[in-house]
């Protein structure tokens, strides 16, 4: 198979941080007089990192120099699992490196440390970097990993924060590895200017949240939806349900009525103004992407806010419904949580409906945990089984390995099919990968692939692949695979990832001040079938995604062999 230029990779040793967990009863005290503490913080002059901060409104934390490192402790708490004097982090070198440890909500304890990291560890976004000393970035504001402190109480003065040192490091790794510099025609003709706004807007913004929207917006111009910075934005959400619809929103909630009803106002702002901000911050593919990120940004508070929305003390939000030809106006309340869903505890699992072999993968995770459900599909096939439901629905994707394990055990082999596109080979890129392809030559700038549909499919193996807006990166391409090479079908909704995309992510190494990570794409891919939509990987059976398995078994059920 020459699916992609990283398929060979079987894994990889890189500098990065882990971000070990593990249960604990509860989080130590430390024996520290609060009122002797307070006395001395107040008594400070110069501000430093010793002092009273705030954690996101949940938390106020005492901070104090202990040896060479630092220890927080709580000093309030809106949690009533956290009493006074509770440590809430502490900072210490360990070995000549900067080691931090985060007691989260639940009392269990995250390690963030330098390690070795596997390949498969890389598709882990959820992993946060801190790997220096706390950072005063002005008298108020404090760094701590990835963490923002505001100092509480100060008297000291608010100044403007200067991030245009991250800005530089970010815009450096894009243009040196990103493939969109290398593409003919590609790149807009306002990316200079996009480019020059960024790096001035950086060297004076009020918040951190302002460089997180300064970022987003010169990443819009790279339009790619892989290419993204990690830090989470601040605040809450409204408690209510979206759904979006050709420039449209529309609200879901039986109280109000069993239909949707049309938004016109969030917060007094128009929908269309709303989106209209969302859209300067952030590229969507196609349309199964703006129905599934609309309706998300538009209830987040600091998107809103974005957008000028003033949030009241109350947290309730009005929301203005265009209603049987009339206008009404609804409250909706802030909450902390988007969703109750819970995650599957698995990555991969099968059974059989009848002699129809279902298999659901929530991720594109390597590992020993794929090799049982490889070596049942190997069995099966030789027993004759061949009608096959790979369930790729809410599969954000990962590494593309596990398509070609599940194709091998098909007995699916290449006829020269390749995907298509081009692969950026970059100095950054040579360092990541080490010498661990053959195909990264010294010489070559980049690798060209041309699209070729041609499989080999000898068992006569027929796979209906699950999708919906969620079906993602390794995931909407090996659905791809099966639809262009025909070797099936595709059965739910279409997919936010455009066939015709930028892909192939690498982590550039942390910016300076913040600490974010930042993941560029290498590659820029095209679906083997050329006559096929570029821009979206539209099911063959087009059903809500909750409909999509009974579909799909009814229809492998009237399936002839042919």
């Amino acid at each position: 198979m020459k699916l992609s230029t990283t398929v060979a990779i079987v894994c990889m040793a890189i500098l990065l941080i882990s971000c070990a967990s593990m249960k604990t009863p509860r989080s130590p005290f430390w024996d520290v007089d609060i009122d002797s503490f307070k006395d001395y913080v107040a008594q400070k002059e110069v501000a430093d990192i010793e002092g009273i901060w705030d954690i996101g409104g949940y938390y106020t934390i005492g901070l104090l120099r202990e040896g060479s490192g630092y220890i927080g402790f709580i000093l309030d708490s809106v949690h009533d699992n956290w009493l006074p004097r509770m440590v809430k982090f502490k900072v210490e070198t360990v070995d000549d490196s900067i080691r931090t440890i985060w007691y989260m909500l639940d009392h269990s304890i995250q390690i963030y440390e330098p390690i070795i990291w596997s390949y498969e560890m890389i598709f882990d976004r959820s992993l946060k970097i801190s790997t220096h000393e706390p950072i005063l970035l002005t008298d108020n504001l404090l760094i701590v990993g990835s963490s923002q402190l505001k100092r509480l109480d100060s008297k000291f003065p608010d100044t403007l924060i200067d991030l245009s040192a991250d800005a530089e490091h970010i815009v450096n790794v894009v243009e040196e590895i990103h493939p969109i510099f290398i593409m003919e025609g590609m790149l807009e003709d306002d990316y200079s200017e996009r480019r020059y706004e960024y790096l001035e807007t950086t060297k004076s913004l009020s918040s951190i949240e302002e460089f997180q929207f300064a970022t987003e917006r010169y990443l819009v111009s790279l339009k790619d939806a892989h290419t993204s910075i990690i830090g989470n934005l601040p605040g809450g959400y409204v408690d209510a349900e979206f759904f979006y619809h050709d420039r449209v929103l529309y609200i879901l909630d039986e109280q109000i009525s069993p239909e949707q009803i049309e938004v016109l106002e969030i917060g007094g702002i128009s929908v269309t103004s709303l989106l209209d901000v969302i859209d300067k911050h952030f590229y969507f593919e196609n349309e199964a992407a703006k129905r599934l990120n609309y309706p998300f940004h538009a209830r987040q508070e600091a998107i809103l806010k974005l957008a000028g929305i003033e949030i009241p003390e109350s947290g309730s939000i009005p929301i203005t419904l265009l209603k049987d030809g009339e206008q009404a106006i609804i409250e909706r309340t802030m909450t902390n949580s988007l969703t109750n869903e819970v995650q599957p505890d698995y990555i991969i699992r099968h059974e059989m409906i009848d002699d129809i072999f279902y298999i659901k993968l929530t991720s594109f995770v390597d590992g020993d945990h794929i090799t049982p459900v490889v070596e049942e599909i190997e069995k099966a096939v030789q027993n004759g089984i061949w009608r096959f439901i790979l369930d790729l629905r809410d599969n954000g994707g990962g590494n593309i390995l596990i398509m070609m394990r599940l194709l091998d055990a098909w007995g699916i082999t290449s006829q020269g099919y390749s995907d298509g596109g081009i692969h950026r080979i970059s100095d950054p890129l040579r360092e990541f990968h080490g010498n661990l392809l053959g195909i990264f030559y010294d010489e070559v700038d980049s690798v060209i692939r041309e699209p070729n549909p041609e499989m080999d499919n000898p068992n006569n193996i027929f796979i209906s692949v699950l999708t919906n807006g969620k079906t993602f990166s390794a995931a909407m391409l090996t659905a791809g695979v099966v639809q262009d090479g025909r070797l099936g079908n595709v059965i739910g909704e279409p997919s936010s990832n455009a066939p015709n995309s930028f892909t192939e992510i690498v982590p550039a190494p942390p910016t300076p001040i913040l600490n974010y990570r930042i993941w560029v794409s290498t590659a820029y891919a095209m679906r083997a079938d050329i006559n096929a939509d570029p821009n979206t990987l539209m099911p063959d059976i087009l059903v809500p995604a909750e409909e999509a398995l009974d579909t799909a078994v009814e229809y492998l059920r009237g399936l002839e062999r042919e």
